[in-house]
């Protein structure tokens, strides 16, 4: 599943993304996202139940506050 549009920005969903979803946008596999979510190290998520949703403005975020590399 791939939620970006031509542009490369994440398409916006009103249900959020699942771990899935977000592993695949991120290019990571699901066990790192939980592993994230569990030390707090990876994009802010919400619970509505015991569903875990990702939206897009922290997916964003947490793409824009990751260090780059490259530079010396």
């Amino acid at each position: 599943m791939n939620n970006t549009n031509k542009s490369g920005a994440i398409e916006t969903t009103r249900r959020g993304h699942t771990d899935i979803e977000t592993a695949n946008l991120l290019g990571v596999s699901v066990a790192t996202t939980r592993r994230w979510r569990q030390r707090g190290t990876g994009p802010r998520f919400r619970k509505f139940g015991g569903a875990v949703r990702y939206f897009r403005e922290d997916i964003e975020a947490f793409i824009t506050s990751a260090p780059s590399g490259g530079g010396r």
